[in-house]
Parts: structure tokens; C-alpha cells; sequence
């Protein structure tokens, strides 16, 4: 141990007069000295100054620290501090030597800092700062070090200030449209489920969102979104794995005041965790979560190699509300015109004690919802399943949308879409007689004079009739000779006006 007049004799000597007798981190976490909030600090010229200054040389009975062993080689100086109230830290260090380290962890064990890595920041400069949100009663150690080479940081000065955890809501940017790999939102999960990495899906989720700070994440290939909510409060510790090991990358934003003010604004900080290192995944971590803290999920899947990967909770403290998982997560749903009826069409990543599916109609989109067709959920899967209903009877302006329910009851309505038929646009009534032996007709009721064509191919993909034709206005009868092709099924593609309709026909 070093001896008492040896700290007077070297405070005394770098800053005469003010002694460090009250500023002496004696080089380990159980004799750490309380931070002061202070910003008196300038810079290095300005040492001593504020609250918080000393010199740690020649204190060194600790190498180890949980978010950095490398920047605790050297001489160490501790702060603790215990906030009475959930807030933010944000520290500024001013050195005098390079290859500097601010580490903050959340326990102390012995000589040595332990618990988390709650913050840090390691360069080669002699200056760091950083932000970490604090909870309430919890003491932090904050670890003033180096690389082993300089031993020591030198004589420093520490800023530090709180304010109130702030929510991580962006003011501008948009709604987010996370339709990259054809998301239409973020699921809603919670711990302990399972996902399909997707596969050759565009690396694309900065083009779609670039308002976005990724963070560590370079690039974004096969991008699925989630979205937690916090049920209890605590440290929450998001575990992704790949159940085949490959490379498997994550960002993690947060904490929003709700759901939707973490997707109608799509100007995202840099996220408070992220990981783009060649590893099978990782622990998404924040500590102070509070009960309805919104968090959102970026995984991607950057090996491309078919694999599940779980995502999982029970690492940290905080637990997330399940019932934000509703019976299915919708991914995509459309409607559109397609001839004389209308086409809706929808896909699910995720379903959940799911029971049925509903497509209700409506004339206005407010009122009056009728039901067009129910379809058996799958209960529970993690696949991606595609379905489709046809409206045989639509009206000029026809609105719809997919009702979920699941096995107790609960129901979830999804958002309305609209299809709009153009009754003044050309319409193939379509093909007579349909089964045919030798000649058949095609029937185009057409808006105005125009040029269309057609092309017919065999089941093998190969074109076996191809024409071009002149329409009057008005309903226009077309022959079409396939007398010397043999029975069987082919397909019938029809161009006009750069709509294309497509049928099968039948030969006998």
C-alpha cells in the first residue's frame, strides 16, 4: 500500500496549494469518492477545475473491468454516484495523457469494478465522453484509466451532469414504413420466440428509412423489425441467437414514450446497443427500463443462410407485455381490380393462438363492414404463409380489411385499403368456349381505338402463339386458332394499354 505522505507529497506537487487528500480514487472501486455535478471544466488547460479532478498515478490495484480490461491496465482513479431518480448521465473527461478510458459499471467486488458494463468510452485521445441512463438507488462506478502504455491518464477534470431520462422520440422524419423484406410495420414479440431469417431480401432498410441512425451497422441485409413493450421495470437484456451459428447483427432504439411515437416519426438517435461483429447474434442491453418504455428491434441476417433465430428476454430484469403479441403479424396486405372481380391479398410472418382470419367489405369504410370471407388460422407459426380472397361482387369503390381473431376471443383490426374500379377502362370479358377442341374466341370490351396483343404458352414455358391486333371502341370478338396444338392446358397473356391480364385456357 502506498503511504499517506506519499499522496499528500505528489498532490502537492502538481496542484500546490489544493490538496487531493478529499480527490484520491486510490486506484480501486471500495474506495471510490462521490461524483460531484459539476461543469466548471473546460479542458486541459484548465486542470485543476470543478468538482472533480485529480491524478491517478501510481494508484494501480486493478486490470479488470467488465467493458474493458485493455483500458484498465493502467493507473486507476473511481467515482461513485447513486441517483435518487431515474436520469441520464453525461460525463466529459479532460486528460492530459492519451489512450484514455471512462468505464462505468454497476457493481463493485472487492478491489475490482464487476456487475454490467453500463457505458463506456476508449480512445486514443486523452479526452472521452458519454451518456447512460441512470436507476434510481443503483450505485455507478465511474473508472478513470488507461491502456497499459502510458500507466496513466495524468491530471484530469471531470464534468458531470444529469437531467431526466429523456424518451427517445424523434420530432421529424415521418412515419416509418419498415418495408424492407416487404414489412408493412414492426412486430409486436416479447421473450422467448422464434423467427425465420429471411433470405435474399434487399439490404435496403437505410434506403427505405434514412432517417434512421444505424449505429454500429454497416449494412442491413434480410431486415426483420420488432418492437418490445416493458411490462416491469429493470435492465432489459434482449438475447439473439442463430440456431446455425452465422453471422447475425442487431440495433436496438429506445426507449419511446409509446408505439406510435416510435413509428410516425422516423428520425432515430443512434441506438443505445448494437452489434455488427461476425458473431451468431448477441445481448441487446439498456438498463432503467420503465414500465410502457417502447423499444424497437432491428435484426438482420447478414451470413444470408436459412436459420431460426430466437429472441429471448430472461437475461435481464425488465419483462416485456405480451399482450402487445397479437393473433398474427401481418406483413403485407393489398387489394386491387383484376377484370370483372377484385383480388385482396395478404401474408402473415407470425401467428398466435390464432383462430380465424376475416375479410369484412365496406361501401364507405366507416360503417356497414360485412364479412366476404373467413379462413382457419394456422394456431401458431413462425413460417411465412401467403392467402388470397376474391370479391366477386365489388362495388365501383370497394373498401376492405383483414380482421384477426384468436381461441379467446380477442380480436385485432388492421388498417383499411381501398380499390377504386375504372368503369371506363377496357375489360376482357374473357374466353369462349373455355374448354374448346379447335378455335376459341377472346372478348374485349374496349374503352376506345386502340393496339393490344397477345402471346400463348404451353405448360412448359414455351410460346406457342404470339399476335398483335387492332380494337375499336366497343366489344370486340378476337378468333384464335390453336387447331394443330395438342390437348392440355395453356396460358393466355393479354396486353393492353399496359394492363395485363392473364388466363388459363383448356384444349380438349
Amino acid at each position: 500500500m502506498k503511504n499517506l505522505y506519499l499522496i499528500t507529497l505528489i498532490g502537492l506537487l502538481i496542484f500546490g496549494s489544493k490538496t487531493l487528500l478529499s480527490q484520491t480514487g486510490l486506484g480501486s472501486c471500495d474506495n471510490a469518492i462521490p461524483l460531484i455535478l459539476d461543469m466548471n471544466c473546460s479542458d486541459s488547460n484548465s486542470i485543476p477545475a470543478g468538482g472533480n479532478f485529480g491524478d491517478p498515478t501510481g494508484f494501480d490495484n486493478t486490470d479488470t473491468h467488465p467493458c474493458s480490461d485493455s483500458y484498465a491496465g493502467g493507473d486507476d482513479w473511481f467515482y461513485s454516484y447513486t441517483p435518487s431518480t431515474n436520469e441520464t448521465i453525461t460525463l466529459d473527461l479532460f486528460g492530459t495523457n492519451t489512450w484514455t478510458g471512462l468505464m462505468v459499471s454497476d457493481d463493485c467486488t472487492g478491489l475490482d469494478p464487476s456487475g454490467n458494463c453500463v457505458a463506456s468510452s476508449t480512445s486514443s485521445s486523452s479526452d472521452e465522453s458519454l451518456s447512460f441512463n441512470a436507476c434510481s438507488g443503483v450505485t455507478y462506478y465511474i473508472h478513470i484509466s488507461t491502456w497499459p502504455s502510458p500507466q496513466s491518464i495524468g491530471a484530469f477534470c471531470l464534468n458531470a451532469s444529469t437531467a431526466p431520462t429523456a424518451y427517445a422520440d424523434a420530432a421529424s422524419g415521418g412515419a416509418c414504413s419498415f418495408e424492407a423484406g416487404g414489412s408493412a410495420s414492426a412486430a409486436g414479440i416479447c421473450g422467448g420466440e422464434t423467427i425465420v431469417a429471411g433470405v435474399d431480401i434487399p439490404d435496403d432498410a437505410d434506403v427505405t428509412d434514412p432517417g434512421i441512425d444505424y449505429g454500429c451497422l454497416l449494412s442491413t441485409p434480410n431486415p426483420a423489425w420488432f418492437y418490445f413493450e416493458i411490462s416491469s421495470p429493470g435492465d432489459l437484456a434482449i438475447t439473439i441467437d442463430s440456431d446455425t451459428n452465422v453471422d447475425i447483427d442487431y440495433a436496438l432504439w429506445g426507449p419511446f414514450s409509446s408505439l406510435a411515437a416510435a413509428t410516425s416519426q422516423c428520425d432515430y438517435g443512434a441506438p443505445v446497443d448494437c452489434d455488427y461483429t461476425t458473431a451468431d447474434g448477441g445481448t441487446a442491453t439498456t438498463n432503467c427500463a420503465q414500465a410502457g418504455d417502447v423499444f424497437i428491434l432491428l435484426v438482420t441476417n447478414f451470413s444470408n443462410t436459412a436459420n431460426n433465430i430466437s429472441i429471448d428476454e430472461s437475461a435481464g430484469t425488465a419483462t416485456t407485455d405480451c399482450s402487445v403479441v397479437m393473433p398474427i403479424d401481418l406483413i403485407r396486405f393489398e387489394a386491387y381490380s383484376k377484370g370483372e372481380v377484385n383480388m385482396i391479398e395478404w401474408r402473415t410472418i407470425t401467428q398466435v393462438n390464432n383462430e380465424f382470419q376475416i375479410i369484412e367489405k365496406s361501401e364507405n369504410g366507416i360503417d356497414h363492414w360485412q364479412e366476404l370471407v373467413r379462413i382457419n388460422g394456422e394456431r401458431n407459426s413462425t413460417e411465412i404463409l401467403n392467402y388470397h380472397a376474391i370479391d366477386n361482387d365489388p362495388l365501383k369503390t370497394t373498401y376492405y380489411r383483414l380482421k384477426s381473431i384468436d381461441f379467446d376471443g380477442e380480436e385485432e383490426i388492421f388498417n383499411t385499403v381501398v380499390v377504386q374500379r375504372d368503369e371506363n377502362k377496357s375489360e376482357i370479358m374473357g374466353i369462349t368456349p373455355n374448354p374448346f377442341n379447335q378455335n376459341t374466341t377472346l372478348n374485349i370490351n374496349s374503352n376506345s381505338d386502340q393496339q393490344g396483343s397477345i402471346v400463348i404458352h404451353n405448360m412448359a414455358g414455351l410460346v406457342i402463339y404470339r399476335d398483335e391486333f387492332s380494337l375499336v371502341s366497343g366489344v370486340n370478338s378476337l378468333s384464335i386458332d390453336l387447331q394443330a396444338y395438342s390437348s392440355g392446358i395453356y396460358i393466355v397473356e393479354v396486353l393492353i394499354a399496359g394492363e395485363n391480364e392473364v388466363i388459363k385456357l383448356f384444349k380438349n
